[in-house]
């Protein structure tokens, strides 16, 4: 027989503690969280022998207690939860996908028929089912939900069974899984949305469950207590920078390889606070970058002429995008723009190739040229 329980408990980023507990025992529960609330979707149980029951139930916790709120639609088993666009979605079944509004489910578009399985993560408004197969096993294909249809996109570098996703920083990442010989991985993928790159592996396999938290990536061990820990920011040796007179740090110029990169939120336990003025100018290698939260000040063209730059995600913190910040970056066709930002400099974006831009109600100026020659631009 197998034992079930019933334990929760929650990170500060520091150290765990023993929270309240499901209203039931649960295995192999799917959690998700949504406005606020954590929900405990689906699971199983045991008779104690050799038998397992699938379970409709979904709890919601408010930080305290533990409440039973409407159950899945049909007992599938729920193999895969996460929140996009203010819903719920559970995968469930075989291509079954339900969706749940903090009241009541709808069955929605299910993925292809001729695919199954694969874990959900959200990433840019965008569902994703990692490792979806069209027969049982490994395989490396992932389809894309876009509230209306599923898609595939470019599948996994390496043929996996089980990996798990997250989302951090504007990348959602595949960790660990089940190789074709049916060993386990440590390997780590992560995806911008167009390509998937190999990055820095798990210390150990057999990760089942992850998860982001002030800018780290946590990925939890099966069958042990162990929890690893991952940066996803770029090494420090990576750029050039002075420590401002509040003991913070400006990064000046960058000397790393390109690629996709996380500008780090700390160098030398310092926080950095604010880039310089043309500290990425012209770095053609680059092809997408995160700016942490940590960042309140860009100088004037930070980040003009990288011409291979195809996204950018600005974390809450930056008020406002300056002079020339992404001026004749050709290439650029997504940016995410935070709540945080109230002004847009002259010639910001100038030559870019966006499509559409969302541009949040706290911006109260936008200076002249700063989407000219924006040819491809259709929606603002």
């Amino acid at each position: 027989s197998a034992h079930i329980y019933t334990n929760v408990f929650r990170f500060d980023w520091t150290n765990w503690a023993e929270v309240k507990g499901l209203p039931a025992p649960r295995a192999y529960v799917e959690a998700a969280t949504l406005g606020g609330y954590l929900y405990a979707i689906g699971g199983s149980t045991n008779d104690g022998g050799a038998e397992w029951f699938i379970n409709t139930n979904m709890y919601r916790f408010d930080g305290a207690n533990w409440t039973e709120v409407k159950g899945l639609p049909a007992p599938l088993g729920a193999s895969g939860a996460a929140a996009m666009g203010g819903y719920l979605y559970v995968r469930a079944g075989a291509t079954n996908t339900y969706r749940f509004d903090g009241a009541n489910w709808t069955e929605v578009r299910g993925l292809p028929e001729d695919f199954r399985g694969g874990r959900l993560a959200s990433l840019n408004e965008y569902l994703y089912a990692i490792g979806v197969a069209p027969v049982l096993g490994s395989c490396s294909n992932v389809c894309r939900f876009d509230g209306t249809d599923w898609t595939e996109v470019q599948g996994l570098p390496a043929r996996r069974s089980s990996p798990v996703p997250a989302t951090l920083g504007g990348y959602l990442y595949a960790i660990g899984g089940i190789s074709e010989t049916a060993s386990p991985c440590t390997n780590v993928y992560c995806f911008d949305g167009i390509s998937w790159s190999e990055v820095q592996g798990c210390p150990a396999p057999r990760v089942v469950g992850a998860a982001a938290l002030n800018g780290y990536l946590y990925a939890v061990g099966d069958g042990a207590t162990n929890v690893y820990r991952y940066d996803p920011s770029a090494p420090a040796d990576d750029f050039t920078y002075t420590t401002n007179v509040d003991n913070t740090i400006n990064i000046t110029g960058y000397i790393g390889v390109g690629g996709a990169i996380d500008i780090p939120s700390t160098i030398e336990g310092k926080t950095v606070t604010s880039i310089g003025d043309t500290a990425f100018w012209n770095c053609t290698s680059l092809t997408s970058v995160t700016i942490p939260g940590s960042v309140t000040g860009i100088g004037g063209y930070a980040f003009s002429y990288c011409t291979s730059l195809t996204s950018v995600t600005i974390l809450s913190g930056v008020t406002s995008i300056g002079c020339g910040m992404f001026l004749e970056c050709t290439s650029l066709t997504s940016v995410t723009i935070p709540a945080s930002v109230t002004s847009i400099g002259d010639q910001a974006f100038q030559s870019c190739s966006l499509a559409s831009v969302t541009i949040p109600s706290s911006v109260t100026s936008i200076w002249e040229w700063a989407f000219t020659d924006c040819t491809n631009l259709t929606s603002m």
